[in-house]
């Protein structure tokens, strides 16, 4: 029986998709670590009112570099000492290149909703750098675009 909630996906288009485009980078590097955002971050105008958007974005490969997950922290939790995270899970295609992903109803990557306690939470190496080129940015500069869309 053939399976078609599923698809393979280029490093570069996940790359692009998620806004890190340092991910080949991450990869080949093969450690847990906060990805460097300053690049997306910034303020941006909705409704006639100023929102800081920050997002906060952990990478972490799986054994035998058999894949990786990308966790992306919600800003606002409504349980305290809980983190809220948005878990995507892309496993390394056997017989192709780049990487197997499940797909929702919609044909959107499949987003695992999970919680993990703040205090289990780990400090990671930030991942570019921010002495990296173009990763130094003002983080609180104006977005053209309401990047929450």
């Amino acid at each position: 029986m053939e399976r078609d909630d599923w698809d393979i996906i280029s490093v570069a288009d996940i790359a692009n998709e998620f806004k890190i485009p340092f991910l080949a980078d991450m990869i080949a590097y093969d450690k847990s670590v906060e990805v460097n955002m300053n690049h997306a971050k910034g303020w941006f105008e909705a409704e006639g009112e100023n929102f800081l958007f920050m997002p906060v974005v952990e990478f972490h490969p799986m054994e035998n570099k058999s894949g990786f997950k990308l966790l992306v922290f919600d800003v606002e939790s409504d349980e305290p000492g809980m983190e809220h995270v948005s878990s995507y899970t892309f496993l390394k295609a056997v017989s192709e290149t780049g990487y197997e992903v499940t797909l929702d109803e919609e044909g959107c990557i499949l987003e695992e909703r999970i919680k993990i306690r703040s205090d289990e939470c780990e400090e990671l190496e930030s991942f570019p750098s921010s002495r990296a080129f173009g990763y130094n940015n003002d983080p609180f500069k104006t977005l053209g675009f309401d990047p929450t869309q």
